[in-house]
């Protein structure tokens, strides 16, 4: 018969072990608080669950839809460094039960379930004896599942230990979820970036590319409106207008990119005022052709 004394030992050690695991738990959730890498913080969940429950193994898969198929991502114990990327099937193996029913599984001799997958002890030469699977949720999606193996001691799983994987299970699910969003957000930049570039790339051939032959065009339709009359000399101001727009279009592009980039910077520097004028009144002569406009310079000397 127990005594007092002995039964008060007792609550004393349980309360001390449910402390010890909301301790390490707490860790946990503070580490998944300050870091956004998911491969440590999962080596931390996992090495945890199976110092927390006494487990000989402990992994995590990750449901490809593609596929409909479960993959290892993540494991310690034996042999784990061969399960990357060895995938099981939803159908006919325990993981996938987990994943279609969406709640716990605890089975103490897994040999004797029909459900077991044997292909897995096969890979990497181990010999699964008892599992606790619980599912990895995200809201109400089932995104994978973490198995505990082989609970080490007579007495089997219990009841904390269910408690103890359906809390880190929880938080491995939210670790995945955000390196899911967080990588998300990083294609959605390197896209944004892509495109920016070609945007900026376009801009450039039009720039360099499509003003000389936009120069001719005005140049040499200037010069045959002058020529011709009637219908013809209708239609010529109707190229010519057209390619005046695309000019306008053409500067107000340029000039957005060089803001966007910042490429537009002042420079304080002597130069020759009678040049500079000389070069911008024969840039837009042609454009004042197109327009029937006159431009003349006249210089001091």
């Amino acid at each position: 018969m127990v005594s007092r004394d002995e039964l008060l030992e007792q609550r004393i050690a349980g309360l001390e072990r449910r402390i010890g695991y909301l301790e390490r738990i707490v860790k946990v959730s503070q580490i998944l608080n300050s870091t956004l890498s998911l491969e440590p913080l999962l080596r931390i969940i996992i090495q945890s669950a199976t110092e927390l429950t006494h487990t000989e193994a402990c992994s995590i898969m990750l449901l490809d839809k593609r596929t409909g198929e479960l993959t290892f991502s993540h494991s310690v114990g034996h042999g784990s460094e061969g399960l990357q990327n060895v995938t099981v099937p939803l159908e006919n193996s325990i993981a996938g039960w987990i994943v279609r029913k969406g709640k716990p599984l605890l089975i103490r001799d897994a040999k004797n379930d029909p459900r077991w997958h044997s292909k897995v002890d096969k890979t990497i030469d181990f010999d699964t004896r008892s599992i606790l699977g619980v599912p990895l949720k995200v809201k109400d999606q089932i995104i994978g599942v973490m198995e505990l193996l082989n609970k080490i001691g007579e007495q089997g799983f219990s009841q904390d230990d269910i408690q103890i994987a359906n809390t880190l299970a929880a938080q491995a699910a939210i670790a995945i979820e955000n390196a899911r969003l967080l990588d998300e957000l990083q294609r959605a930049y390197d896209e944004l970036a892509e495109l920016d570039q070609l945007k900026s790339d376009f801009v450039s051939v039009a720039s360099h590319e499509l003003r000389t032959p936009l120069a001719v065009i005005l140049g040499y339709a200037s010069f045959l409106r002058e020529e011709v009359s009637g219908e013809a000399g209708e239609q010529l101001s109707a190229v010519l207008q057209s390619a005046l727009r695309l000019r306008s279009i053409i500067d107000d592009m340029v000039n957005l990119r060089h803001v966007e980039t910042g490429e537009i910077q002042l420079e304080r520097d002597v130069f020759s005022l009678s040049e500079l004028i000389s070069e911008v009144t024969d840039e837009f002569d042609q454009l004042a052709r197109a327009k029937q406009q006159v431009l003349r310079l006249e210089l001091p000397d």
